[in-house]
């Protein structure tokens, strides 16, 4: 799947407007193994063929082994290629850890794990995200089904060709008027982003001002309510409540009033 054509890489913004953009990008395996992984990807499970970004794959081919680890179980796929490669299914660990707890009468193994049906010499359609696991490329499986016949094998081969034809051997080119709309719209997102990051940090910062003036307020509260206690009754009844004082008031007034029906 050699190319000698250089074509322009793109930044990351346009790469939503490649025809490879989550898409099924239909390989032979061999091909896989031909796919370049360039610096600041790392990590991504990003992979590129030319300046076309590859993230989701998809192969046809015999199963010729099937190996079980911890947790997972690789399906070993041979295309003819002239390569081969491991497809890896995550086993579901709680439901065999479960059969632990059941009573002694189950069967072992009773619970199905995914794709038990499929086993060496099934022929399958798998459709994955392409990784690299000790600088050996796998296959994430997101699905995989068995190719009930020769015919149905023969389809699959008509689709990788035409994938080749019409998305691997065209050129992927953007005009600079479409570059520079990417380049504003990330720009505007990039924008936004960080404006929702501030808003973020300033209802934290909100936050944490009003918890620490609801606790400066309970201190308060609490001080006044130790001097009461400390200043005692007798410090109370020199200087009575703003209730007594209208109390004691109204008694002299009442008591004025008796005072002059007398004539005294």
């Amino acid at each position: 799947m050699s190319d000698t054509i250089e074509r322009a890489f793109y930044p990351r913004y346009c790469f939503h407007l490649a025809p490879t953009a989550d898409a099924w990008c239909f390989f032979r395996i061999a091909d896989l193994f031909a796919l370049q992984q360039r610096d600041g990807f790392e990590g991504e499970g990003l992979f590129f063929y030319q300046n076309l970004p590859i993230k989701w794959v998809r192969v046809v081919g015999l199963v010729v082994a099937v190996d079980e680890f911890a947790g997972r179980r690789a399906f070993t796929i041979d295309d003819s290629s002239g390569a081969c490669i491991e497809a890896i299914v995550s086993l579901d660990t709680a439901k065999t850890a479960s059969t632990t707890n059941e009573p002694a009468a189950a069967p072992a193994g009773s619970l199905a794990q995914p794709y038990d049906h499929v086993d060496v010499g099934s022929v399958v359609d798998v459709k994955g995200a392409l990784t690299t696991f000790r600088d050996a490329r796998q296959l994430k499986v997101e699905k995989m089904t068995t190719v009930p016949s020769t015919a149905g094998e023969v389809s699959l081969w008509a689709k990788r060709s035409a994938f080749r034809r019409d998305v691997l051997g065209k050129a992927w080119v953007l005009p600079d008027k479409r570059i520079r709309q990417c380049r504003r719209a990330a720009e505007r997102s990039e924008a936004e982003a960080e404006r929702k990051k501030q808003r973020l940090r300033d209802a934290a910062a909100f936050g944490s001002r009003h918890q620490t003036k609801a606790g400066k307020d309970k201190d308060k509260d609490a001080a006044r309510g130790r001097r009461g206690v400390a200043e005692g009754p007798g410090k109370a009844a020199q200087f009575p409540s703003r209730d007594g004082e209208e109390a004691l008031k109204v008694l002299v007034a009442s008591c004025k009033g008796e005072y002059s029906a007398l004539g005294l």
